[in-house]
């Protein structure tokens, strides 16, 4: 991920701080509408990470958009990749355009708040929106004291066990490209792609 623009100083970045539950003070890793999706991967969620769907606090929603507004800034992307309010602000769309825990997932990363206990602070943030039947990463943004620490690449094999082959939305900072590149992902999506390609013609010969 590229760094911010000079005009702005890492220290104007003031990322939501959660807290957590009332009896062990943790914050809540996913909704428990979720526990099928999350035990069906074969491999765990990673520790320090939450995933975001409809049922998840509001606080927590906040935080991704939070997150989300210094992804538009940094890349000067044209509009705010999630909101808050869209799992409730689009009851009056066409059911193919509401946001729902089928279509849309988001993560968050976090440490805990040195020296206030049950606090903790987030610095990273991500989400997937299922296009299709095509999972895409639609954006992810981590603090710039954050990277290179190894975050999203320990995410990794969660996010592909979940989602599968997805496909990375444009814009793409230069780090992520990068990592990409290194683990040799744009030939995995490539051939992906064309083997869908293949299937849907073989499908339409036999229709």
């Amino acid at each position: 991920m590229s760094t911010l623009p000079l005009t702005n100083s890492y220290y104007d970045i003031r990322p939501a701080v959660l807290r957590g539950d009332l009896e062990h003070g943790k914050i809540e890793p996913y909704a428990s509408s979720m526990s099928d999706s999350i035990q069906n991967c074969d491999t765990s969620l990673p520790n320090g990470m939450c995933m975001i769907t409809k049922a998840s606090p509001l606080s927590y929603k906040k935080a991704v958009e939070t997150l989300a507004f210094y992804f538009v800034r940094e890349l000067k992307f044209d509009r705010p990749p999630f909101t808050a309010s869209e799992y409730s602000n689009r009851v009056y769309y066409p059911p193919s355009q509401r946001t729902n825990d089928a279509n849309t997932r988001s993560f968050l990363w976090f440490n805990e708040r040195e020296g206030f206990p049950g606090h903790w602070e987030t610095f990273g943030a991500c989400s997937f929106r299922l296009n299709t039947d095509i999972w895409r990463l639609g954006w992810v943004w981590i603090h710039p004291f954050e990277r290179r620490k190894g975050h999203f690449q320990a995410a990794w094999p969660f996010f592909r066990s979940m989602f599968g082959v997805f496909v990375p939305d444009t814009p793409i900072s230069s780090e992520m490209v990068a990592f990409l590149k290194k683990i040799g992902y744009p030939q995995v999506v490539k051939e992906y792609l064309e083997e869908r390609k293949m299937n849907n013609a073989d499908s339409k010969d036999q229709g």
